[in-house]
């Protein structure tokens, strides 16, 4: 849930005549992920979230003290200043610690990820230089490197994998639950078989 909300989410105060409420909202196009969102807030946090379809987009969003000033305390929310929570995957047992971090990965990549096919590169563009920073070290944790890049005279950053054994190792680690990047990162695996063959 945390990558989630890092991607696509937020966390936000409504303030009404019964005091304040803390909100833990997400918005996804894919029902896949917006699924997936639901089933951590029942598992985490014994909440069910409300769904509300907006034009081409699904809204997930549920009310909770607890879940909020958790996940505001392993920096998730606003798109400045989230950061990918690097201690917890700092655990004493290495096989745990890149289980967590594939699979924050995995979840973060299907919300921000862009695969695309014609140039061969898998690209994260966002106004958080430390959180690029951070999945930049998790990246190279698990033997996958990248490059980050300013663009717009500064105002964003592009984190790039490129480089097919890159590719390759990212998607032997990590399968998208998106249905579109699923198919994209599928077509990148049979590229890596061909040349193995």
């Amino acid at each position: 849930m945390h990558a989630h909300v890092c991607g696509d989410g937020h966390l936000y105060v409504e303030v009404g005549r019964r005091g304040k409420r803390y909100v833990v909202e997400y918005t996804n196009s894919s029902l896949e992920l917006i699924n997936e969102f639901i089933n951590d807030a029942i598992y985490e946090y014994n909440v069910s979230p409300i769904i509300i379809k907006h034009k081409e987009v699904f809204i997930a969003r549920f009310k909770s003290r607890y879940a909020f000033h958790r996940l505001a305390l392993l920096k998730a929310g606003k798109s400045k200043e989230w950061r990918a929570p690097l201690r917890i995957f700092l655990v004493a047992d290495t096989a745990k610690a890149t289980e967590l971090m594939k699979n924050w990965l995995r979840a973060f990549m299907d919300d921000e990820a862009h695969i695309d096919l014609s140039t061969g590169r898998v690209t994260i563009t966002s106004v958080n230089y430390q959180g690029l920073l951070d999945i930049k070290d998790m990246l190279n944790y698990l033997g996958i490197k990248s490059k980050i890049y300013r663009i717009l005279r500064g105002y964003a950053y592009k984190l790039v994998i490129s480089k097919r054994e890159n590719l390759c190792r990212l998607f032997s680690m990590i399968t998208p639950l998106h249905p579109q990047k699923l198919m994209r990162s599928r077509k990148i695996l049979l590229m890596c078989k061909a040349l193995k063959g």
